[in-house]
């Protein structure tokens, strides 16, 4: 049975209900009886015999209908109550002669059968027609004793016997529930009104209105029920009726469906949803009155045009004109739907058949359109919902007329609406606008559309774009995504339908969304200022059409402008950077560091080791935005992950504060992170580190095939724009292809998939065989401009800097391609560029750039395997590591494979075999290849070039002859290789020094780090000079101004050696370089022309006149600091023919001002007594296994002059005595003699600290065996340090002269000092030992040089020397001195006199133990017999070694002779006495020797 809750449910009937349900409930005879009610239908009186209708339903389940129904029997009561229910199923039409039956039976019970017969007591009618206008109230009838036929008859009725004289003793109450009959009496009314309204018949038109009118009051319950019978009446009405019955039933309608409406929104968490029951109606209810009556749109919109002529005129219309508002999209919908019904009726053709509205008709739905837009416009401030509700209604309206009217009438609303809306307006008319675009071209017929124009081809699409791109620049953001989203949309939507695969359908949608690509190209501007996300979907779209289009319109679109295609291009590698997949691949296992190299130079505000580059900010994935159903998918895919269910839990709990633990049943994790206050990135974050891992990996993997679908997508455009190129249809003076070679290298740059290398590397070959040699060496026209060859360069650069890149961070299959594709480009730019060194500026400059985003070192992993090489630094690298290096650390895996392709490089049987392994056609090989005729008929062209090397002031003057063909050459790809490499190994080196930093303040390890990097990139003008300068920073912090000053001269003379090649202020010669040289030798190899022979300034961007006065005058303060006036003084007269051809007279005078100061102390320290010492060198032996690397090691430091050997001593110890506690402190080794490492404890660290004095002199080395070469004039360098140890035949230290042997060590280092570092390593080390005579020799000797060289400097400096040829500092000083005695006696002005008193005081005076005197004493016998001196000990002396000495004494008083003379030619007469006293010491010193050396005298005259 049906739930009597269906009578008030609020639900239209869908189906035929007619039921009548009937309840006896007592009857009251006179005696009590045992009774029971029979119930039936019949369908007349007429035989009383005649079986009634089968219109009972069954008690049971599923049973076949009943004609009779009974209650229970009641026994012996009065009055008998009855409680049973008959269910009857009444006909569609009721007769009046239908009626109810009720036979009342008499059971008697004292009856002893099983079967009693009912006997019948009273009968009882019940008419149809009364029961159904009961409804559901209680009716009381008579029961008769017998039944007639025609019982229903009144004549019949009175011959009957009644029980109880005919009073209504039964009552019986009835229910009817019916689909056809209404409860309400109105709506009743209504339904008889209409009938005979549209039978015609005569009645009263205000009968009609008043039950019209009467619907108001309703219930809304009841209307429900009737809803679709009742809307197709008034609906009738309003088609085909007057105006005044139009109007209303037009108000009727609007008013009943408004309270259906509102029925439905208190169940609604949208207050603007609409009636299921009304689109119910509307969608298949409706079907315009059977296509009986005339069509109802024009009556509907005539209908509203007259509601809103009235609003308009200031009449009152009431609240039904809201109400019409709300329910505007009901109306809308009606009007679509029966213009759709009446073009069902026109005949179909091959085309698609339009309704074309008659033009009084589309007024009407014009003034109607203009209304409701209208009233969008007044209230999008006021009522927001209403407006927005208006706008999609009129959307959805225009939608559907796309597919029943007639385009042109349709465009005509569209502009209609489109004209209210001009511009950027305010954020919510904006959105409408949007929104109305958006539903307008969701249609399926959106492409087949025409346009309004004969030149145009879609006028919706371009509407479209054009309002799409002026939402692009809107103020308010979420405007601007909205356009981009429905840009995007659009575009995907025809991309993925099936309707549109075929090419020419392809062609026509892209050349349809192409003004969208121009639009953005003339205002990139606004592109830009959009945000990643937006970006994003517009480069899609511009991807997709662009993929689509055919060669001819690509043609076009970049014959137009050469800044529109580099545009153009500069999109698309915004595009592979905004689709890259994984962006933190590139810096996974990397850490922070400073570069080892950068065009940048040193920041002052940071220091050497900050990093110089500051990262950019990281960009956003691509699928950190995804729609929310995705969301949910993932979510639910979370939670279904039983192993990801307690790491869920915990984030959960994490997030709520364990608000949600007790909670029972599965919580979603996407409700937590709505309710929490995480922003949507991080909560994006937490939903995906909670995938499980099927989800997670189908997630990176469509994360990768998006990235690898972009940057395949470029490489076709690529490849179009190439071939164009190639073909001369596209202008080819695009500065260096940069075109080609900015996405190349943003495509190499990133971490592209597996899938992308295979049609990349044929592709890229092409393109360097078709254009290399304007990709990487410019345009060979002589008046190619040097941004040109600028862009060529740096093109070249990136290139090379992501192939190398590649070639490190990415798996084997892709390293084997990447380095593929970098023989490939080298071998172009072997036989393209004009230059090979400019092609290793670059190499070294890309190579630089990936080593300084780069973990180099690592830890090496406890598991077996493989070994890293290691990176330890060689004595040959130059300097050794520090001593508190952390830890054995080896190359990463990054360096390893980056070493292993520059291995392979090289190797040219490794060239073939990479094409073998990598799978790719022989073909690959073949592009590469230059055509060999062409290349001879460029050869016949050639002439020989001359080339000029100057080399240490010799011109060595070669002729060569430069082919392309020979610059292809495995040697030159070898050489290539060795110079990569040991960047590589510079970097590594440079590394391992720093790493020691974390565990000791060892400064001299930063000073070697900035070394090796400086000489790696000697041949790179700028880095050198940056490393260089972070060189010289590291000697400040360490007060060594002379090694600074160093620094200072060798980026000065590389500036200025670069400004000549360039013939920029041509002010310096090569005098002035020799001046540098001569100051810093070691920095002449690295100022030679090859340098600097790149044509650009790529990679020598510092060398500027500026920049050469600025280091000059550091170099010479720095030169100040360290007291060394000379170099300072030199440093500044450099200046001077600048400044003379600049006419800057201030700085003139202000630099001679300067020079002057300078030879003021330059004069006083020469002529102070005390000799100037410029530094103090010490050997440093380091010993013990903490040293790591330089166990074992010698060094030799130069230091200040003021720093002593305790001091050295206490600052080497605080740096190296870094331990821990539970290790030993650092054991200083106090003697100079050799160390025996098998001698020392092995857990303990030593150090010897030796001071050592550089070799100097002029003459033969005796003991050495081998010549001492003379430094430099007046560069005082060393390269060769020695110290002595003392020690005795018997075992002592120290004893007689005649017992006194010594030990002498010389140490020769890697590179001389000073230098610019400090120490250098110690490369060879040579011990002799000094018998006691060569001792005494020694001291002899040294003392007879020292004043034969003062005397000499002197003579030289008051121009005495120049009688004798030539400066003193060119010849030996023997010969200056005897020149300058023999050039006359008069009197001599000597600078310096008291150095030279002091000198002779300490030789010529008397003394016992020491001295000459001392020696003759120790060696002679005294008064020897004959003409010759004879030994004290002859045994122990040869002949030759008693002559030697014998020579050095007579030799020592012919110097002391002559000193004693100049002495008195230069004093005065307050000196007078004291050079007395000096000649009587002399003559005195000479007898006492005379005594030992007979003939002593005699053999001075003959020296």
């Amino acid at each position: 049975a049906i739930d009597f809750t269906d009578m008030v449910r609020a639900e239209p009937f869908t189906r035929l209900v007619h039921l009548l349900f009937v309840y006896p409930q007592q009857v009251a005879l006179p005696k009590k009886l045992n009774l029971f009610v029979r119930t039936e239908l019949r369908m007349d009186d007429l035989d009383i015999q005649r079986p009634s209708v089968e219109a009972i339903f069954p008690k049971e389940r599923n049973g076949p209908m009943l004609r009779t129904a009974s209650t229970q029997v009641v026994q012996g009561t009065r009055p008998a109550l009855f409680h049973d229910e008959v269910k009857i199923q009444l006909p569609a039409a009721v007769a009046p002669s239908h009626h109810l039956l009720f036979t009342f039976f008499h059971i008697d019970l004292s009856l002893r059968s099983d079967r009693p017969k009912p006997v019948a007591v009273g009968y009882a009618v019940m008419p149809l027609a009364a029961a159904l206008q009961a409804f559901k109230g209680e009716v009381n009838l008579p029961i008769s004793k017998d039944l007639q036929p025609r019982y229903l008859q009144e004549s019949t009725k009175s011959r009957l016997t009644y029980w109880e004289e005919g009073r209504p003793i039964f009552r019986v109450r009835t229910r009817l529930f019916s689909s056809l009959l209404p409860l309400s009496d109105r709506l009743r009314d209504f339904f008889h009104q209409f009938d005979r309204h549209m039978l015609e018949a005569p009645l009263p038109r205000e009968d009609l209105l008043e039950a019209i009118n009467a619907l108001k009051t309703v219930d809304v319950v009841v209307l429900m029920q009737f809803l679709y019978p009742l809307l197709n009446m008034l609906l009738c009405m309003i088609g085909n009726g007057v105006e005044t019955l139009q109007v209303a039933a037009f108000r009727a309608m609007i008013n009943v469906v408004s309270r259906v409406q509102l029925e439905l929104a208190p169940q609604s968490s949208a207050p603007m949803e609409r009636s299921r029951f009304l689109v119910h109606f509307v969608d298949f209810i409706f079907d315009d009155l059977g296509r009986n009556q005339p069509p109802v749109y024009p009556g509907l919109s005539n209908v509203w045009r007259s509601l809103a002529r009235s609003k308009s005129r200031g009449f009152r219309v009431g609240p039904v004109y809201a109400e019409a508002l709300q329910m505007a999209w009901f109306v809308l919908e009606l009007v679509v739907k029966s213009m759709d019904l009446e073009l069902a009726q026109v005949p179909q053709g091959d085309e698609i058949a339009r309704l074309r509205l008659e033009d009084e008709v589309f007024l009407c739905i014009r003034q109607l359109f203009e209304c409701l837009l209208a009233e969008v416009h007044e209230k999008a401030d006021s009522d927001p919902p209403l407006a927005k509700s208006l706008s999609s209604s009129i959307s959805f309206f225009c939608y559907d007329l796309i597919s029943v009217v007639d385009p042109p009438q349709v465009f005509e609303l569209v502009g209609l609406f489109l004209s209210q809306f001009v511009g950027v307006c305010p954020p919510m008319q904006h959105m409408f606008k949007l929104h109305f675009l958006r539903i307008v071209c969701d249609h399926d017929l959106y492409i087949e559309t025409p346009g309004r124009g004969p030149t145009e081809k879609n006028y919706l699409t371009t509407v479209l774009l054009k309002d799409l791109f002026v939402s692009l620049d809107h103020e308010d953001p979420s405007q601007r995504s909205l356009a981009a989203r429905m840009l995007a949309f659009q575009v995907a939507k025809h991309e993925y339908d099936a309707r549109y695969q075929q090419p020419e359908l392809k062609l026509y949608i892209a050349q349809l969304y192409m003004p969208i690509v121009n639009m953005i190209l003339d205002e990139v501007e606004t592109f830009n200022t959009l945000g990643v996300i937006q970006r994003r979907q517009i480069l899609v779209v511009m991807l997709t059409v662009v993929r689509n289009l055919d060669s001819d319109t690509l043609l076009k679109s970049w014959k137009q402008s050469d800044v529109r295609t580099r545009l153009f291009f500069t999109l698309l590698q915004q595009a592979l950077v905004l689709f890259q997949h994984n962006p933190q691949l590139m810096a996974a296992g990397s850490k922070p560091r400073p570069p080892s190299g950068s065009k940048s130079g040193p920041s002052k505000a940071a220091s050497p080791d900050a990093l110089l580059a500051v990262e950019p900010p990281p960009i956003p994935m691509f699928s950190d935005r995804v729609s929310l159903a995705t969301n949910d998918l993932l979510d639910e895919m979370a939670r279904g992950d039983a192993k990801a269910m307690l790491e869920r839990e915990q984030i959960i709990r994490k997030v709520t504060g364990g608000a949600v633990s007790g909670a029972k049943g599965s919580v979603s994790l996407r409700d937590v992170l709505a309710r929490s206050r995480m922003s949507p990135k991080d909560a994006m974050a937490l939903l995906r580190q909670n995938l499980p891992p099927s989800a997670s990996t189908k997630l990176l993997l469509w994360e990768s095939s998006v990235a690898a679908w972009c940057s395949l997508q470029v490489l076709e455009i690529l490849e179009k724009f190439s071939d164009m190129a190639a073909d001369g249809l596209v202008a080819t003076d695009y500065a260096c292809m940069d075109c080609l070679t900015g996405p190349l290298s943003v495509m190499l740059a990133l971490p592209q998939p597996m899938s992308f290398w295979e049609p990349f590397v044929p592709a890229f070959a092409e393109m360097l065989r078709l254009h290399g040699k304007a990709m990487l060496d410019g345009p060979p026209s002589a008046a190619a401009t040097a941004a040109a060859a600028a862009a060529a360069e740096a093109g070249g650069d990136d290139l090379f800097g992501s192939l190398l890149r590649q070639m490190a961070v990415r798996p084997e299959f892709i390293r084997k391609r990447a380095l593929l594709c970098l023989l490939l480009l080298l071998r172009n730019a072997l036989l393209h560029m004009r230059d090979v060194e400019r092609l290793r500026v670059i190499l070294t400059v890309a190579l630089s750039e990936v080593l300084s985003h780069m973990r180099l070192l690592h830890s090496p992993s406890p598991s077996p395997g493989p070994t890293s090489r290691s990176s330890s630094v060689s004595s040959s690298a130059g300097g050794g590591v520090s001593g508190a290096a952390a830890g054995d650390l080896v190359e990463s895996v990054e360096v390893e494979k980056l070493r292993l392709s520059l291995e392979e490089l090289g190797t040219e049987d490794k060239w073939f075999q990479l094409l073998d392994e990598c799978g790719l056609p022989s073909i690959c090989l073949e592009i590469v290849v230059e055509d060999e005729g062409e290349e001879e008929e460029e050869e016949e062209e050639e002439e020989d070039e001359e080339e000029e090397w100057e080399e240490g002031g010799s011109v060595l003057v070669g002729r060569r002859r430069k082919r392309e063909r020979d610059r292809w050459t495995w040697a030159n790809v070898e050489e290539t290789q060795d110079m990569l490499l040991t960047v590589v190994d510079a970097a590594s080196q440079h590394e391992q020094l720093m790493e020691g930093l974390k565990t000791s303040n060892d400064k001299y390890a930063i000073v070697e780090s900035y070394y090796i990097l400086a000489q790696a990139y000697g041949h790179v003008p700028d880095l050198y000079i940056m490393w260089m300068l972070h060189l010289c920073d590291a000697h400040q912090e360490m007060n060594q101004w002379a090694e600074a000053a160093q620094c200072a001269v060798s980026v000065a003379g590389i500036v200025i050696r670069g400004l000549q090649i360039a013939s920029q202020e041509l002010v310096w010669d090569e005098e002035h370089l020799e001046v540098l040289w001569s100051i810093c030798p070691l920095a002449r190899h690295q100022w030679r022309a090859r340098a600097f022979s790149s044509q650009s300034e790529f990679g020598a961007s510092s060398l500027t006149v500026e920049g050469a006065v600025k280091h000059l005058q550091m170099a010479s303060n720095f030169f100040y600091k360290a007291e060394l006036f000379h170099f300072c003084a030199e440093m500044l007269a450099l200046l001077l023919p600048l400044f003379r051809v600049r006419h800057d007279y201030k700085q003139l005078t202000k630099t001679h001002n300067k020079i002057a100061s300078i030879y003021e102390n330059v004069e006083q320290q020469e002529t102070s007594p005390i000799p100037f010492k410029d530094a103090c060198y010490y050997r440093v032996g380091f010993y013990g296994e903490r040293f790591r690397y330089i166990d074992g090691r010698e060094f030799i430091y130069r230091e200040p002059r003021d720093v002593r050997l305790g001091d050295i001593m206490e600052k080497l110890k605080a740096l190296y005595d870094a331990r821990s506690p539970d290790e030993e402190p650092l054991q200083i080794i106090q003697d100079s003699r050799q160390v025996d490492p098998s001698a020392l404890k092995p857990n303990l660290v030593y150090m010897q600290i030796t001071a050592v004095e550089p070799v100097v002199g002029i003459g033969e080395d005796r003991w050495l065996g081998r010549p001492l070469e003379p430094p430099i004039a007046g560069t005082p360098t060393f390269s060769c340090f020695f110290f002595d140890t003392p020690f005795t035949p018997n075992g002592k230290q120290q004893g007689k002269m005649e017992d006194q042997w010594k030990r002498r060590t010389l140490l020769y280092t890697q590179s001389t000092l000073p230098s610019l570092i400090s120490r250098q390593p110690v490369v060879r080390s040579e011990v002799r030992e000094y018998s006691p005579i060569q001792c005494a020799v020694e001291i002899i000797e040294s003392r007879s040089f020292a004043l034969e060289a003062e005397m000499a400097s002197q003579l030289g400096d008051s121009g005495a020397a120049g009688a004798a040829g030539g400066p003193a500092g060119k010849k030996d000083p023997a010969a200056v001195v005897a020149a300058a005695m023999a050039a006359g006696s008069g009197p001599l002005q000597l600078p310096r006199l008291q150095t030279l008193q002091r000198l002779l005081q300490g030789s010529v005076a008397l003394q016992v133990n020491s001295g000459v005197l001392g020696v003759c004493m120790a060696f002679y016998q005294a008064n020897p017999q004959g003409a010759n001196p004879r030994a004290k000990e002859p045994e122990k002396l040869q002949p030759s070694e008693l002559e030697m000495l014998t020579a050095a004494i007579v030799r020592f008083v012919v110097v002391c002779k002559r000193a004693v003379v100049v002495h008195g030619r230069a004093v005065t007469e307050v000196d007078r006495d004291f050079q007395e006293q000096l000649e009587q010491s002399l003559e005195d010193l000479e007898k006492e020797i005379s005594a030992f050396i007979p003939g002593l005298r005699k053999r001075a005259s003959a020296y």
